[in-house]
């Protein structure tokens, strides 16, 4: 969802960290089985880490708290993984 993520609110999405990815995109880039990704969505739901908004077609998903000072969320150095 990281990779997918509109990191700035823009006209597509009014919030900053919004992605609408969808389970069968993220099946095909990452070889997960979509009951796997479900439960690991919904897992992340609970924990209050990501809220999901349904919408007509598929879901918006964004980091809980993404926009408020001091919540804690970053950006991690992934560079070493496309090597």
């Amino acid at each position: 969802m990281a990779m997918n993520a509109n990191f700035k609110a823009n006209s597509e999405y009014s919030n900053a960290g919004c992605t609408n990815i969808s389970y069968q995109y993220i099946e095909e880039t990452t070889d997960i089985p979509k009951s796997y990704i479900k439960k690991g969505i919904d897992l992340l739901c609970e924990m209050d880490l990501i809220t999901k908004h349904p919408q007509t077609v598929g879901t918006i998903y964004m980091p809980t708290g993404y926009e408020e000072p001091g919540v804690g969320w970053a950006k991690l150095p992934a560079k070493y993984l496309y090597s």
